[in-house]
């Protein structure tokens, strides 16, 4: 009976990666990061912006902006301030502002008075 001899081959250790390899590697990285980080802030201002003009829990958007209290201008400003942002990245992006049919006044106390046109 003839007998087989299989030849054992030891496993060797991958190749260290190059300079080049880690470069592609952090590159790829850093930019489906940042993309993320983007994408999440698009989402998270449109939902935000949603809250105060189309309030799922049914609040109309004065009653909504007078919700926020004192500290309503300080959000409306960190808003407009986000949607630059946004739009400076992207001119496109889809980032409603303040509909046209509202007028919005931030007051010296920090409320926001919020009017319809």
């Amino acid at each position: 009976m003839a007998t087989d001899v299989i030849d054992f081959v030891a496993p060797t250790d991958p190749p260290e990666p190059t300079v080049a390899d880690k470069q592609a590697a952090t590159k790829q990285a850093l930019a489906q990061g940042v993309n993320a980080i983007y994408v999440a802030m698009v989402s998270q201002y449109r939902e935000l912006h949603g809250l105060l003009w189309r309030n799922r829990l049914g609040l109309t958007p004065k009653q909504a902006w007078a919700a926020l209290g004192d500290s309503g201008a300080s959000l409306l400003q960190r808003a407009a301030d986000l949607r630059t942002f946004i739009l400076a990245q992207k001119p496109d992006a889809p980032v409603p502002g303040i509909p046209v049919e509202w007028t919005l006044t931030p007051n010296a106390d920090g409320t926001v008075t919020a009017t319809e046109v």
